[in-house]
């Protein structure tokens, strides 16, 4: 199957939840090496029939991704 867009991300935290800010950083923007490149992809579903779609990555560039 083909594989999504490739898309930027990283392991920031948010400090009041310790959630991953993940996509929505706001130093993904600002600077420019922040971050890493990733994707997803369609995977045969589970088990349960639940839809898998793992994130491959980390990636230094799109290209690359």
């Amino acid at each position: 199957m083909k594989p999504a867009k490739p898309y930027r991300a990283c392991s920031c935290r948010d400090p009041q939840t310790g959630r991953l800010l993940g996509k929505a950083c706001p130093d993904l923007g600002s600077k420019k090496k922040h971050g890493a490149w990733y994707a997803r992809y369609e995977a045969p579903r589970d088990a349960e029939a639940r839809r898998r779609r793992p994130r491959i990555g980390p990636y230094a560039t799109e290209r690359e991704c």
